[in-house]
């Protein structure tokens, strides 16, 4: 895949999941691609300001940022969005097996008052989002095989399949 089919998915899969109401997804990524990626030593050594000869005017606590191209992007969102829905179950997961009972969540008194209280929901009722959250990560180790980007190393703690953390939302 071309960098011109990477840009046309990142375009549809961002204003997919902004049309999910994930927007916030979508501005993380774009303020990490924004701010770039912090280079090591041994990648600022490859630059081609060392190869032009300047290595004398670096100093060891320079900081070199690189701008994330459209490849890196897409890779990021695909994380991203694993984080948001699998690790969001996960993370429901662990919650209600260390404390072993159902929780409620409410509004406090004040979101009355302001206009933004919501109707009470039980952690454990939310295990029917289990079999959507399986199809959403399915999809997306789908587009990663398509687009030939692997995982995140950021995410790599979570890929284990031992007793460990994992993003993963089959059945224990």
């Amino acid at each position: 895949m071309d960098e011109e089919h990477h840009a046309r998915l990142l375009a549809e899969l961002e204003q997919l999941v902004e049309d999910a109401g994930l927007g916030f997804v979508v501005a993380q990524e774009r303020v990490i691609a924004a701010e770039g990626k912090t280079l090591t030593s041994k990648e600022v050594s490859q630059l081609d300001l060392v190869a032009r000869g300047r290595q004398d005017r670096l100093s060891k606590s320079d900081v070199f940022v690189r701008p994330l191209d459209v490849r890196s992007r897409l890779g990021l969102l695909l994380d991203l969005i694993e984080v948001t829905t699998a690790g969001t179950v996960e993370m429901e997961r662990a919650v209600l097996a260390d404390l072993g009972a159902t929780i409620t969540f409410d509004s406090p008194p004040e979101a009355e008052l302001r206009g933004t209280s919501v109707e009470s929901w039980t952690l454990s009722e939310r295990r029917a989002a289990v079999p959507a959250v399986a199809e959403v990560v399915g999809v997306i180790h789908e587009l990663r095989a398509v687009t030939e980007l692997p995982r995140g190393e950021w995410l790599s703690p979570y890929d284990r399949d031992d007793d460990g953390p994992s993003w993963s939302v089959r059945t224990r």
